[in-house]
């Protein structure tokens, strides 16, 4: 079924059912765009409301004291009766406004990264497990022939001094700061360490996280 004819079901929904599956609008515009968080934030959030609003009104109304005909009557069916209608409104209204919510494309080049950043977090789980192993694959080493794409991992215990610029995109003072770092400790082992130790910026620190593995 076709967004668009979706979208105008879910219209029908909310309003042939008095607004009683109101919250299933929102919930179904969620599920177009499954990548958008604060999209589906904000509508699971919509759909919670529109249930608790309908649930207000039937608890009233069910609760409300009945005259010889059994109709709810009082102030508490007055309530339920008026909590009804409103989410009746609120569910035809959010109907109609995310009637016509459509997946949202990815934007270019971001599926490639984030596999790639996926595939950085598994080679350095593996540099954790198996540090000995992770070595002979040279995890971390673009600078070494390999077979192999560890999604840009560099092992800044590693790589040589005169890589470390054009690899890390460090600065030639950043370079020496690290070289010095690493000569004086033997080897680093965190991001944290490295950072304090060599003095780096935060931006460059945020840079390295991305890509580092100490090995």
């Amino acid at each position: 079924m076709a967004a668009g004819n979706s979208g105008t079901t879910m219209v029908a929904v909310a309003a042939a059912s008095c607004g009683l599956a109101g919250f299933v609008p929102p919930l179904w515009a969620a599920r177009q765009r499954p990548d958008d968080a604060p999209f589906r934030k904000r509508m699971f959030l919509t759909a919670g409301a529109l249930a608790a609003l309908e649930l207000t009104g039937i608890v009233l109304t069910s609760t409300a004291d009945v005259d010889e005909h059994q109709t709810p009557t009082g102030l508490a069916a007055d309530l339920g009766a008026i909590a009804l209608l409103i989410n009746l409104v609120l569910a035809v209204t959010v109907a109609v406004l995310v009637r016509n919510t459509q997946p949202r494309a990815a934007l270019p080049g971001v599926a490639e990264e984030l596999a790639r950043r996926q595939l950085r977090e598994e080679y350095r789980e593996l540099a954790r497990r198996d540090p000995s192993l992770a070595r002979t694959l040279r995890v971390g080493r673009p600078d070494l022939p390999r077979d192999l794409d560890d999604g840009g991992l560099l092992d800044l215990n590693a790589i040589p001094t005169d890589h470390l610029g054009p690899l890390a995109g460090l600065s030639a003072a950043e370079v020496a700061s690290v070289a010095d770092a690493r000569q004086q400790l033997g080897r680093f082992t965190s991001l944290t360490e490295l950072v304090l130790y060599a003095d780096l910026s935060e931006a460059t620190a945020s840079v390295l996280g991305e890509r580092a593995v100490f090995i």
